[in-house]
């Protein structure tokens, strides 16, 4: 395995504590798992994140910590159908869980479903 690959960064999150955000979302913007409480590392610029709340953008939480990384800065060049999507995304899952927890509705879209599904396993 190439180290620092996202293959390599997925392996090192295999005691990450449960936070509700995924290992493989973690990992592909950048960071890898340091071992230390939920505390993450960017591959690249070495800068750190930790406290972890369930709908946090890690993509997005890297580039407000360190906005000139060049991993952070090569996210930006994904086609725009990719980077459209990953928008689409967490648009959709803020707005659902905001909704069904305003409504106390225990029931979620198919995208929400998926991601708690994710966030079980």
């Amino acid at each position: 395995m190439e180290p620092f690959s996202e293959l390599f960064r997925i392996s090192t999150f295999a005691r990450f504590p449960a936070s509700g955000v995924s290992e493989r979302s973690l990992a592909r913007a950048g960071w890898f798992y340091t071992g230390v409480g939920d505390r993450v590392q960017c591959f690249r610029c070495n800068v750190t994140a930790e406290g972890w709340l369930a709908g946090d953008c890690p993509a997005e939480k890297h580039r407000q910590l360190s906005p000139s990384c060049s991993f952070v800065q090569s996210l930006k060049h994904r086609p725009d159908s990719v980077a459209r999507l990953y928008t689409l995304f967490f648009f959709l899952k803020k707005f659902c869980l905001f909704f069904l927890a305003e409504e106390n509705i225990h029931f979620s879209c198919q995208i929400c479903f998926l991601f708690v599904q994710e966030q079980d396993h």
